[in-house]
């Protein structure tokens, strides 16, 4: 088998400046599977925090867990629940909830009492985003 020194050596160099593209893109990828496999981890204990703060129903767990695994849906996510949470703070501001006040001749305070609320608008978007409402 004749053999070109010129093709030989044309087919060294190309191996050679391969190896360290297929080098770099191997550490990506381990990167990448080694990030997804951190991001699956942390899913469950997200979806019971949402559980417990009042955001999700047990029923929706399923759902909004696939949800989290999309960035997007992520930052949609929190940015929803900030402004739901800026909402309900407000309200209750505005509304005097949870503030105790004290008449000048009584030196018992007395505190109002929460009304209790059907979902505000942010909760039922915040649910919607996750195909839940």
């Amino acid at each position: 088998m004749n053999i070109d020194s010129k093709a030989a050596e044309a087919v060294v160099n190309f191996i050679a400046a391969a190896a360290p593209v297929i080098d770099e893109a191997e550490q990506l990828e381990k990167a990448a599977a080694q990030k997804s496999a951190a991001v699956e981890k942390a899913i469950p204990g997200v979806v019971d925090t949402l559980v417990k703060g009042g955001y999700l129903t047990n029923d929706q767990r399923i759902k909004a867990a696939e949800s989290l695994k999309n960035p997007v849906t992520v930052l949609e996510t929190l940015q929803r629940i900030a402004l739901a949470t800026a909402i309900k703070s407000a309200e209750e501001a505005k509304s005097g909830l949870g503030s105790s006040s004290t008449p000048n001749k009584d030196t018992k305070p007395t505190v109002k009492k929460a009304s209790v609320s059907q979902e505000s608008a942010a909760d039922q978007h915040f649910l919607r985003s996750f195909g839940l409402a």
